[in-house]
């Protein structure tokens, strides 16, 4: 997708996100456009994985509890009517779905309750998981969320060297629901938060699917990142970049979010320039805003090697 799609595409965005939009129609009928788009998205030929929460099992996923013994709680999602289900400790797993060739979308409706700010392993953690394949971080990709900073992230693993990712930080808030999508062409990996576009990065890499990646797993994901507290609803996985303007149809017209500003090239934190050159290995990389304290203490790669927290160990 090129600046000129995406430019076509915000714009729609921001007119289908208006407060006007719903005050000309009325509850049932927002409720019934809801339902119109998600069976829209369900049978697209590019449409992947599609989980309405209704009945999860049904679409190939089991729960495994872990050690703490975790549970599913049906809930509630964003619309009347909408299934959602609350996740802490434990995880939905099925076959993994890797990046393919043509592209991929990831979208749903995520409301984040809270983290696990010390693990049962006794670390302090930053950051948790909503969803990963393999360890998202030397393979494979994962979604992940810091909760202090309402920061969002997406990451797709590379070997030996660590992830490229995009972040959005202070549009994702506690307790509230977001409709969230990502987007990777194989050339621009972009991040949309509420119908708007909040982040995006050029990524031209291969995708690495790596050894011993197997599954998709909602929920703990392991690899250094925390348990996180959260609900999600209506999660699709396309393979193409294209089913971005359907889904964006899903976004909450209610909600009053600043406007969206158009990302340069990268709207995540980087390293100072001249911190960077200073810092031998200092990769300049996004890195949620730890980069320039990690400058500070003089690690050598603050784009590769976050702290105690938000942690990179190797997992399938």
């Amino acid at each position: 997708m090129n600046c000129r799609s995406l430019q076509r595409v915000g714009l729609l965005l921001v007119g289908l996100s208006t407060v006007s939009a719903v005050q000309a129609a009325g509850l049932a009928d927002l409720r019934a456009t809801q339902n119109v788009t998600a069976e829209e998205l369900r049978a697209r030929d590019d449409c992947l994985l599609w989980v309405d929460f209704a009945d999860a099992a049904a679409e190939g996923l089991r729960f495994a509890p872990g050690p703490d013994e975790g549970a599913l709680t049906p809930t509630t999602g964003r619309w009347p009517g909408q299934k959602a289900t609350r996740i802490f400790h434990g995880n939905l797993m099925r076959e993994a779905i890797h990046v393919p060739d043509s592209g991929f979308t990831l979208c749903c409706w995520l409301r984040v309750n809270d983290l696990e700010k010390v693990d049962r392993l006794g670390h302090n953690r930053i950051a948790g998981g909503v969803m990963a394949v393999g360890s998202g971080y030397y393979n494979g990709w994962r979604l992940l969320v810091v909760p202090a900073t309402s920061a969002l992230t997406f990451e797709l693993g590379r070997p030996e060297i660590g992830a490229r990712r995009v972040s959005s930080a202070g549009h994702l808030t506690k307790g509230d629901w977001h409709h969230v999508a990502v987007t990777w062409n194989h050339e621009t990996l972009a991040m949309w938060i509420d119908g708007k576009l909040r982040a995006e990065t050029v990524v031209t890499m291969a995708y690495n699917p790596g050894p011993g990646a197997p599954w998709l797993r909602i929920g703990e994901c392991g690899s250094g990142l925390g348990v996180l507290d959260f609900e999600i609803a209506d999660l699709g996985i396309f393979s193409s970049d294209a089913a971005l303007h359907a889904s964006s149809r899903r976004s909450d017209p209610t909600r009053k979010t600043p406007p969206a500003k158009t990302p340069t090239v990268d709207s995540s934190p980087r390293c100072s320039p001249s911190r960077a050159a200073m810092i031998p290995r200092c990769s300049g990389s996004p890195c949620l805003g730890l980069a320039c304290a990690l400058c500070r203490r003089g690690q050598r790669r603050c784009g590769g090697a976050p702290p105690q927290g938000y942690g990179h160990a190797r997992a399938g």
